[in-house]
């Protein structure tokens, strides 16, 4: 193990136009990293998962971002919390493989509360639909679903111990 390492940092923007519900989540891809220390001039991985087209720009001119294929996580939130709410927006774009299952049996004004819908294909925001109510509403859940992403591999062209590299990910205009 050498003596120094370089801590990796993944800073991401993402922007969202008025009319659709875009989202972009960047992280180190954990299937080929532990924890986010480097070595100073090792490659790093990382995932994006989107629902819209994007563009990267990164800081320095010798760095090199190289397409790495694709994948699909399972995703597992243990606690999904309708506070006060009917409207929950997932932390990825749902693919597929939607499971929800109540931690109990909640009830709003005395009814039994169904299991709240999958999203659209793409989409982060779910409902759940029932009268009553919202200020009377608190229910948990656990959920799992699928997330599609893209692996990208970050090729440093120089680096030292405390060289930085930033990759600005932003939605592509249309």
């Amino acid at each position: 193990m050498p003596d120094k390492l370089t801590t990796a940092t993944l800073i991401v923007q993402y922007q969202s136009s008025a009319d659709q519900q875009s989202i972009i989540v960047a992280e180190i891809d954990e299937e080929r990293h532990e924890g986010s220390n480097f070595v100073p001039g090792e490659s790093i991985y990382f995932r994006i998962y989107a629902n819209c087209l994007y563009d990267m720009y990164v800081s320095d001119s010798q760095a090199n971002v190289i397409s790495h294929g694709s994948g699909q996580k399972l995703v597992e939130e243990n606690l999904i919390s309708f506070i006060q709410t009917k409207e929950l927006a997932l932390q990825y774009p749902y693919t597929s493989g939607w499971n929800f299952t109540w931690h109990g049996i909640p009830r709003l004004q005395g009814v039994t509360l169904n299991i709240p819908s999958a999203p659209e294909v793409n989409k982060t925001g779910f409902k759940l639909v029932t009268e009553g109510d919202v200020k009377q509403l608190v229910a948990a859940g656990k959920l799992s679903y699928n997330a599609n992403y893209n692996r990208f591999r970050l090729v440093p062209g120089n680096s030292y111990d405390g060289y930085s590299i930033i990759v600005l990910i932003v939605e592509r205009e249309t």
